[in-house]
């Protein structure tokens, strides 16, 4: 996503910052809940449900990028809400 952010829209370094910086921040922010939550369900379809919803996230970049309407505040969005399932993910491995 950095990669896309500065060949089609020609993102800034504070635009590149803020980008890595929402993705990092769901490790501190949802980690400690993500464990609380995802200890006390099964384990296969959260798997299987964060792995869907990263797709279906991911799927709307090259739609918007298709039809002229990427834009920055879509990646944030896309980034945030995709390291939140990437830590819910990550976080059912650990505990398997």
């Amino acid at each position: 996503l950095p990669l896309l952010a500065v060949i089609n829209l020609s993102a800034t370094p504070f635009q590149m910052g803020l980008l890595n910086a929402i993705g990092s921040a769901p490790v501190l922010l949802v980690s400690l809940f993500a464990g609380v939550w995802v200890d006390r369900l099964r384990r296969k379809p959260i798997l299987i449900a964060m792995d869907l919803g990263r797709a279906l996230l991911l799927a709307t970049i090259p739609r918007a990028a298709l039809t002229g309407g990427l834009s920055m505040g879509q990646l944030y969005v896309v980034t945030a809400i995709v390291g939140m399932l990437t830590v819910f993910f990550s976080v059912e491995i650990t505990i398997s």
